[in-house]
Order: C-alpha cells, then sequence, then structure tokens
C-alpha cells in the first residue's frame, strides 16, 4: 500500500468512526496515558466510548489482553458485557471473533488480543488472570482505592504496545478516592501518567431527545441527583449550606487563571522590611490570579489562617465595587511568609485593605504592622480595663459574627455565582454542609479555608470606600450607647449616627 492508499484508508476510518462516535472520542482513542480517568453525568457516553476502545485495541493491536470489570459479575454482565456484545454486532460484523459465553471474553482471532471481564468480588478469578496489558474499571466510584491498586499492580511487564487503564464514573461523591487521587492531590510519581477528561449529557450527540428532558427534569425533583448525574459534578450527600445547583452550574463555567504563581523578594538587614518584589509564573504557585489589578481600581482582601484543624494558610481577593473574585492566595506555609505574601498581594491591588483573621494568632497582622502595611482591617473591641472601645487590626471570627459573613456569603452565591472564578473556592462550597448541631463547617475530610477567607474578604470589603482611617469616631459616647452602635445591624448604624450627632 502506498502513501496515498495509506491516508485515504485513514481518511475512510476516520470517516467512519466518527459516523458511530462523538467527535470528542477522537483525541481519547489516541490517547496513551496510563490512567485515562473519565467523570461525567449519566448518558455523557463516557462508557460506550470505553468499550468501543477495548474493541478497538484488539483487532488492531497483537498481544493486548484486557480486563473489563466492575464492583460485582452480576452486575458486570448485565453492563459491559452486554454492551461489547451489541457492539461487536453493530461495528465489528465481519471480524472474526471467539466469544466465551462461560468465561465472558472476547478473542481476535486475527489478533489473537483478548477482553476478559471478572467482577471485583471474584477474587479468586481476578488472580488467576496472568498478563494484562490493560483494563476498563467500569463504575469506578463503587470500588476501592485498594481495588484499583491491585488491579494496577496486574498491569506491568514488558509489552509491544501501551498499556492504559480507563476509569469510567459518575462523581456520586465529593469524598471519593478517585477525586483525592486523581484531581485534588495525585501523587507526584503519577502525575505525568494521567489524563482526566469530563463530560455531560450536552457532549453525546446521540442522546434522545427524550432522555435529555429526562435528565433535565430532575433539577426540580432532586438537587443531589441533578448535580451528580445531569451537571456531573461532585456529589454530596447532606444539608449542604450554599446553593449546590448554582455552585454546580458556575463550576461549569468558571474561568481559567489568567496566572499562576508567587511573589519573590529581597529582604531586607532587619529581617522585616522587603525591597524589589516582583511576580514568578509558576504552574504549582499559591496564588491563582483571575483577573489582573487596574488602575483607578479599589480592592478588599481577607484572610484565613491555619488553625486547628487547618493545614492552609489563605487569602482572597475581590474587587470592592463589583465584588467579584480576583485572585485566591492558598498554601501551607509559615506565618512570616504567609503575611509577606499578603503584603505584595495587597500592594499589587492598589494597596487593597487587607483583613486577617486573628483567632489563632495576631502575627500575620502584626508583621504587616511592621512592614508598614497600614491600610489593614479595623474592628472595634471593648477594652478590658477601662470598657471603652478601641480599635485593632484584624477579624475576629466569634460565632455571631461567623454566622453573619457566612450568612452574607450563602446570598451572594444563590444570587451572583458568576462573581466567583476559583474552582477550588467552589468546590469547598459543595462541601461545607451543616452539622448535627446546625453549624456550618466542612464535612469531615475536607477543608473550608477557602470559603471562610472569602466569607471575610467580602465583610472587610465594606470599609473599602472611606477606609479605616475614615471610620465615625464615636470614642467619646457613653460606653453603653458605643456597645449598642456595635451590635447594631450595618444598615441601622447610620441612622444611630445621625440621631446621636456624630460626623460621618
Amino acid at each position: 500500500m502506498n502513501r496515498t492508499d495509506e491516508q485515504l484508508a485513514a481518511l475512510t476510518w476516520l470517516r467512519d468512526w466518527r459516523e458511530s462516535n462523538n467527535d470528542w472520542t477522537v483525541g481519547l482513542l489516541a490517547d496513551t496515558h496510563r490512567f485515562l480517568v473519565m467523570k461525567g453525568g449519566a448518558g455523557s457516553g463516557k462508557s460506550i466510548f470505553a468499550g468501543r476502545k477495548l474493541l478497538e485495541r484488539i483487532f488492531t493491536e497483537r498481544g493486548n489482553k484486557f480486563l473489563a470489570t466492575r464492583k460485582t459479575a452480576k452486575e458486570l454482565e448485565g453492563s459491559c458485557w452486554a454492551q461489547m456484545l451489541g457492539q461487536l454486532e453493530e461495528h465489528y460484523p465481519d471480524e472474526p471473533v471467539k466469544i466465551n459465553g462461560t468465561l465472558k471474553s472476547i478473542t481476535s482471532l486475527r489478533t489473537g488480543s483478548q477482553i476478559v471481564m471478572s467482577g471485583l468480588d471474584d477474587v479468586r478469578k481476578l488472580k488467576s488472570i496472568y498478563g494484562l496489558t490493560g483494563a476498563w474499571i467500569e463504575e469506578a466510584d463503587e470500588v476501592t482505592l485498594s481495588d484499583f491498586l491491585e488491579i494496577n499492580r496486574r498491569i506491568r511487564g514488558q509489552s509491544e504496545n501501551y498499556q492504559q487503564i480507563i476509569l469510567t464514573f459518575n462523581p456520586t461523591s465529593s469524598k471519593s478516592w478517585l477525586k483525592l487521587t486523581f484531581w485534588d492531590k495525585p501523587p507526584e510519581l503519577m502525575r505525568e501518567g494521567i489524563r482526566t477528561y469530563e463530560n455531560v449529557y450536552t457532549d453525546n450527540r446521540f442522546l434522545t431527545d427524550e432522555d435529555r428532558a429526562q435528565l433535565e427534569m430532575l433539577r426540580d425533583i432532586s438537587p443531589y441527583d441533578y448535580e451528580v448525574y445531569t451537571l456531573g459534578q461532585w456529589g454530596v450527600v447532606g444539608n449542604t449550606v450554599f446553593d449546590k445547583v448554582a455552585v454546580s452550574e458556575r463550576i461549569k463555567n468558571a474561568p481559567e487563571p489568567v496566572a499562576v504563581g508567587y511573589y519573590e523578594y529581597d529582604v531586607q538587614s532587619d529581617d522585616v522590611h522587603i525591597s524589589n518584589a516582583r511576580w514568578v509564573d509558576d504552574p504549582n504557585g499559591s496564588i491563582r490570579v483571575y483577573k489582573r489589578p487596574e488602575k483607578g481600581k479599589r480592592y478588599a482582601i481577607g484572610g484565613d489562617t491555619a488553625g486547628y484543624g487547618s493545614d492552609f494558610f489563605t487569602g482572597q481577593a475581590l474587587d470592592a465595587a463589583s465584588g467579584e473574585q480576583v485572585a485566591v492566595l492558598k498554601q501551607a506555609m509559615d506565618e512570616d511568609l504567609y503575611a509577606r505574601q499578603m503584603y505584595c498581594l495587597g500592594n499589587d491591588y492598589n494597596e487593597a485593605i487587607v483583613g486577617i483573621e486573628t483567632n489563632f494568632s495576631t502575627y500575620p497582622v502584626q508583621i504587616l504592622q511592621k512592614m508598614g502595611y497600614s491600610h489593614q482591617f479595623v474592628r472595634e473591641r471593648e477594652d478590658v480595663y477601662t470598657g471603652a472601645y478601641v480599635k485593632s487590626y484584624g477579624f475576629v471570627t466569634s460565632s455571631k459574627s461567623r454566622n453573619r459573613i457566612i450568612a452574607n456569603l450563602v446570598q451572594l452565591v444563590r444570587e451572583h455565582s458568576e462573581l466567583f472564578n476559583d474552582l477550588e473556592t467552589l468546590d469547598e462550597m459543595l462541601t461545607f454542609v451543616r452539622n448535627e448541631k446546625g453549624r456550618a463547617e466542612a464535612v469531615a475530610g475536607a477543608h473550608d479555608d477557602l470559603v471562610m477567607a472569602a466569607a471575610i474578604a467580602y465583610d472587610v470589603r465594606r470599609q473599602v470606600r472611606g477606609g479605616a482611617a475614615n471610620s465615625p469616631d464615636i470614642s467619646k459616647l457613653d460606653k453603653d450607647l458605643q456597645r449598642f452602635y456595635y451590635n447594631a445591624k450595618p444598615e441601622e448604624r447610620q441612622n444611630l449616627l445621625k440621631k446621636w450627632g456624630v460626623a460621618q
């Protein structure tokens, strides 16, 4: 066959493939990553593709032995086995094959390559299968990490073809080992071998209008099912604090960061002040930028420090006028290094007002003060000796203020989810639930550092207009009136000041 004939054959094959497959499958068919991890909603076509890829490979490559598996043999027979028999009949009617209905295997008589099936509940059969060169794990959310690792161990040794495990699943739980292993914290040695792919029912052109309608109907019937099976987003079982539908839809449309990195700087001889701060692009950096600072705009930054049960220092930067999230900081680091990153971030964003939580430590706030960053959030506290109210830097999260700032954030997410750009922040919102006592917090194993930093940032934002230095001076008022003022709602305070004759 000459080159022209080869090209013609390739074009013919591509045309035929596209007639019976979605366009997005072409790239995945050629993908050679060790782990092809396909997360999606119901009806997205991911399982249909996985079956076709295994069949295509046994008919075009020699020396393959693929395992198709799921949690139980009974489920496997009714899904993967039945599906692939149907695909054989429809798409490969002329291929010579041997089908063993007892052992559940398909063997190409032309290449000798084979697909074998075994449920993960049949350990003896699984351990008797040798020489595997690849696998398809269907409904991978139902299997354990231990199951996955056992299959991965069995695919080893020399092979003339690439070795690959395809995992297909609906994202039924945000606490799944799949999310942790392939999305959140993939092991260093696995990263280069992972390709993740996400799709939903709208990506499947073969789905009927009735099928689409049934999936869309879930929005009004079951928010959880809509989130998982329609939108293909990680599911959270429990009484979530934030509007799951609003958050899930924003996740689907959230933008990529325009920059990821951190700040470098030169530390002065006093070990406090810094100079020559500059941005460094780094895909593993602690800061994600979604909107660069604009001249003349004002910004607010909220910070949540690593306290009990938390591993991370975080920061959330907002456009003070619109409320849009423009930058996010998250990293496990020392307090002084965190303060310096916040200092640089604040300076970059036009000397933004910075409010850092001081519940567990006041050190980052003190560092900012020593560095000369005076544009910090100011709170008023009652002096334990005089009873008078004095001003202090930093944000204190009390039971009262915590409920208030979370309620404000919940409303913003429900009514203006488009303000939130950061996927990790949105993911945290999906695992932020009310516990048995009604307290809003992250589910076990999840984090809420970014959520709390965002809640603080939106509260800090209210001081941007006049700046902390221009807040009303009520120090001359009777201390009972001062207490009454600080316990009043923000919208009531102006009327009180006017009534008492205090300049605003």
